[in-house]
Parts: structure tokens; sequence; C-alpha cells
């Protein structure tokens, strides 16, 4: 009984840390349509990662995507959803010595 309940205690801290994973895949897969049709293919891009701040405030803000573009690797460009209908994501900004891929 005890592990079990343990078991269930981790489980949700690690949702609360890390999030739902349909999220994660849905900005991921929003981001990823986006930079195609901005013209960018899959040999531009370094990585594409979803990240999650449960302190942002309501879904599906708290989600936003890292992307990494090959010719600018000490750049980051996140990009989230622009309304909480996810209809699409824009870039919500960059860090870093972000030059290229700013809009």
């Amino acid at each position: 009984m005890i592990v079990l309940l343990l078991v269930i205690i981790r489980l949700s801290i690690y949702k609360f840390t890390a999030g739902e994973s349909i999220e994660r895949d849905e900005i991921i897969a929003a981001t990823t349509w986006k930079l195609q049709q901005e013209g960018y293919k899959k040999e531009d891009i370094s990585s594409i990662k979803s990240r999650y701040d449960f302190m942002t405030g309501v879904l599906p803000y708290k989600y936003d995507s890292e992307v990494i573009f090959k010719d600018e690797s000490e750049a980051r460009y996140y990009y989230g959803w622009n309304d909480k209908n996810k209809n699409f994501v824009n870039q919500s900004g960059y860090s870093g010595d972000a030059k290229k891929h700013k809009k």
C-alpha cells in the first residue's frame, strides 16, 4: 500500500513539474508546421524541444517550444500559442545572440 502511495505521489509530482505529454507534443507539432510554412527545412534545424512552466498561468500558455537553428547554435528562439484556442504559434521571443531568424 505504501509503495502504491509513493508511486502515485511521484507521478503527480512529475506531471506537475513536467506537464502533459500531449500538450508538449502539440506545441512541437505546431512549431514544426510553422517553421515549414516559413520555408525552413529539417536540415536547417538543430533541435526543437518543448518547455513547460507551471508558474505561467492557464493552459495553453504554460507550454512553448525552443528552437535551435544549425546556423546560429548559440541562439534560442521560442514559439508559443497565439491564443488559448491553440490556433497557431508565433515566435514569442529569443535569447542569446539571435540575429538571423528573428520575426
